[in-house]
């Protein structure tokens, strides 16, 4: 726990200098409110880009290359602006949701430093991970095993925050880094909406983070494995939310957004949002540059694509362009995509090729049915307020009849990554960022609206303080229940990482 702790920070720190270092070489002005964000999240898709191509020379298990993770620290005032950016932009004035944020981080530290048993980190993400510290990448491994072909960016970056060297242990420690900014953003957002009596959005955050928490295959699915779900959806809200801020930039969305497709091919559809900006507000020397710019953060991970399966975009069967003899067939690869999709529909495991065939076969009424039957109580709630904020986002836009750039770009790719999701994999850790981009929309619009300045509840203990402490009472709870059964006293200090 203790190690988790300080592979917490200085994996955030690494990922912000190196954000930050490029926000400043391509003279990007950001406000103090956008700074720490923008610059992580930005930072992310460099060292995606980084840790991808060295991983085609060379293993990252060395520890010269973490060396030279921290030469963009000796720029200027990088340690200093990394904390004081945390401080104004992540860390709570509040003492109530201060509390509730040291208390989430507790919680992530326990359930990190426990043992990894995520059947998929354990049966194939693991080696993904070895591959990329070795510098491997065995021509044809797919043929081994189907799931070998997922080699997204996502492993080469959490080999990269491995720090092998040290731990001797395969897993990661950017999942935690990432999940802490996502949760400590969030928190922020409710103390704003609290202090600015915006009773939306303060209950909208709220019901975001209490979605985040409690939703297996969210928080817990992340900091318990090294599955790039959750991580590749924190990329796709972060490209919905960076869209609509008035002051973005074609380059940075088209940053985000291939580098997330590379985590997660079920992020494809939010390429349509540096498409469409493109179109609307930048001319043809800036299509120019963004093509150059995807070509180039997408060109490692394709070609790795290639060595271990034969296909630019596995298992998509059409994105075939090898005929080697290590290259799986088309009818193969099809019926990979058949069990995905399948086991997205019903939960499927089994590889019997003709259930997975009967399943995939099904009218649309009949699957959807039987999905929707199979999905948790929180599943549903999130597919519900998808639909519910969706359609309360064109009601008020067509009341309010104000000109909103921003408004048929972002719904039209939401709509679409829906449908897209739908069809392809409908299991809600692979739609995440679609289901809830019409409610981040939503939340969003609400802080600029402007509102008259009414007197804070801070002498009396109104609905708001009470709605944080149920929430502070609830995780506080599942903190002791984790403390209880699943820590030791070498968690404490180190965390136990894979079993077997």
């Amino acid at each position: 726990m203790l190690l988790s702790l300080i592979f917490l920070i200085l994996s955030t720190y690494i990922i912000f200098i190196w954000g930050r270092l490029f926000i400043k070489q391509n003279n990007s002005k950001s406000t103090s409110q956008e700074e720490f964000n923008l610059a992580y999240i930005i930072g992310l898709c460099v060292l995606c880009f980084i840790s991808n191509s060295l991983t085609l020379f060379t293993g990252l298990a060395s520890p010269w290359i973490y060396a030279g993770l921290l030469i963009p620290s000796l720029y200027r005032d990088a340690p200093r602006a990394f904390f004081l950016s945390i401080q104004k932009n992540l860390w709570p004035t509040s003492f109530l949701i201060r509390s509730l944020l040291s208390i989430s981080l507790l919680v992530l530290l326990v359930m990190h430093a426990w043992e990894i048993r995520h059947p998929d980190t354990l049966t194939y993400q693991n080696n993904l991970i070895e591959f990329a510290l070795s510098g491997s990448h065995p021509w044809g491994i797919v043929n081994i095993k189907s799931q070998l072909g997922y080699g997204g960016s996502w492993f080469s970056l959490s080999a990269l925050f491995s720090y092998y060297f040290i731990t001797g242990k395969v897993m990661t420690f950017v999942n935690l880094s990432m999940i802490t900014v996502g949760i400590a953003y969030l928190l922020k957002k409710v103390e704003i909406a609290w202090q600015e009596n915006n009773a939306f959005s303060f209950v909208g955050y709220i019901l975001v983070f209490c979605m985040a928490s409690f939703e297996y295959t969210f928080i817990r699915l992340a900091v318990t494995s090294n599955a790039p779900d959750t991580p590749a959806a924190f990329m796709g809200i972060g490209i919905f939310i960076y869209f609509l801020n008035k002051r973005r930039k074609g380059w940075i969305l088209t940053l985000i957004s291939v580098t997330a497709l590379t985590m997660k091919l079920s992020l494809t559809p939010t390429l349509a949002l540096p498409l469409l900006h493109l179109i609307r507000h930048e001319g043809k020397s800036s299509w120019i540059k963004n093509i150059l710019l995807a070509i180039l953060i997408s060109t490692p991970f394709l070609i790795k694509n290639v060595f271990s399966t034969g296909y630019i975009l596995y298992p998509y069967p059409e994105s075939k362009i090898c005929n080697s003899a290590y290259t799986p067939s088309v009818k193969d690869v099809k019926k990979e995509a058949d069990y995905i999709k399948a086991y997205a529909r019903q939960k499927f495991t089994s590889r019997d090729e003709n259930k997975i065939q009967h399943i995939v076969q099904m009218p649309f009424h009949r699957w959807v049915a039987i999905w929707w039957v199979q999905l948790s109580i929180s599943e549903k709630s999130i597919v519900m307020i998808f639909f519910i904020s969706l359609f309360l986002s064109f009601y008020f836009k067509k009341k309010k009849h104000k000109s909103n750039q921003e408004f048929w770009p972002y719904m039209e790719t939401t709509i679409f990554g829906f449908i897209f999701w739908l069809n392809l994999a409908p299991s809600i850790r692979f739609g995440t960022s679609f289901l809830l981009a019409p409610l981040l929309y939503m939340l969003i619009k609400s802080e600029n609206q402007p509102r008259s300045h009414q007197p804070q509840e801070s002498n009396n203990l109104g609905w708001k303080h009470l709605v944080v402490i149920l929430v502070i009472s609830t995780v506080a709870a599942y903190l002791i229940y984790r403390i209880i059964f699943f820590m030791d006293t070498m968690s404490l200090l180190i965390p136990k990482g894979p079993v077997g």
